[in-house]
């Protein structure tokens, strides 16, 4: 039979393992909440962020027809864009609150789930890794803008990535970026297809609930932009994940050692 002792470390090594899987369901629960709280939030406030804009403002976008929205949009773009090739003229400073507004809920929920895909790679990393490796760890993920650039949301994470100034703006974008005509779409009483002079490059603008219509040609791009955090994500899923398995089967190892020793000593001890 065991001794007390014996049958102590064995406890503590088993209680130890059981206390490593559990830790291993719970930690990404936490992860998870947090993340989904995020992402909550951030779902509210791409559906809320119009009435946040000054009143007056919204008021006048939504006595714009899809034409007129799509034009303002435009404008926006070209305010941030470049157009130092051209005599161009540029009304306004470059407002990426603004262009935010612009684009249609599902645009914005491309960057809501990013958003908490950042949320869950930064728990794993806070959870699994050891402290002196976070910043590292952070840079390498990319989650390190979180604090570095204060993105804390799904709106300061589109402001961080999308970058309209590196759109070039001349003579032939502009000209062919005028609207030659516009349809109602087939599949959505809400929405219009804006045909541009620009070979193949129709828009897409929709009428939301606040009566304003948006621009929802852009969510593809938006996808493609934000993939590199899902990337992430699903790599430090897996790392974590075999660090998990590896910690567990040395614990086992360890276990097992100590049994067999045990055995030995209590072989020992009833051949003499």
């Amino acid at each position: 039979m065991l001794d007390d002792g014996v049958r102590m470390r064995k406890f503590a090594i088993v209680l130890g393992m059981i206390g490593m899987i559990v830790f291993a369901f719970m930690a990404p629960a936490v992860a998870q909440d947090e993340a989904e709280k995020a992402e909550a939030g951030t779902e509210v406030q791409a559906q809320e962020a119009p009435a946040k804009a000054n009143n007056s403002a919204q008021a006048a976008l939504a006595q714009m027809d899809a034409s007129q929205s799509y034009r303002h949009f435009v404008n926006l773009l070209r305010a941030c864009g470049d157009v130092s090739d051209n005599n161009v003229k540029v009304e306004g400073t470059c407002d990426k609150d603004a262009i935010w507004n612009m684009i249609d809920k599902q645009s914005k929920l491309v960057f809501v789930y990013a958003y908490a895909s950042l949320v869950r790679v930064d728990r794993i990393i806070e959870t699994y890794f050891d402290p002196i490796e976070h910043k590292q760890m952070r840079e390498r993920t990319g989650t390190n803008i979180i604090k570095d650039n204060n993105v804390t949301d799904a709106q300061s994470l589109f402001k961080y990535i999308f970058k309209p100034e590196k759109l070039v703006f001349n003579a032939n974008t502009n000209s062919g970026l005028e609207i030659k005509s516009e349809e109602k779409d087939k599949t959505n009483p809400y929405a219009m297809i804006i045909h541009t002079f620009m070979e193949n490059q129709d828009f897409l603008m929709v009428r939301e609930s606040d009566n304003v219509w948006r621009n929802a040609s852009l969510v593809n791009i938006f996808q493609t932009a934000v993939e590199p955090i899902f990337e992430s994500e699903k790599n430090m899923k897996e790392f974590a994940k075999d660090n998990l398995m590896a910690e567990i089967n040395r614990r086992k190892e360890v276990l097992d050692y100590f049994i067999h020793e045990q055995a030995l000593r209590e072989a020992r001890r009833l051949n003499h």
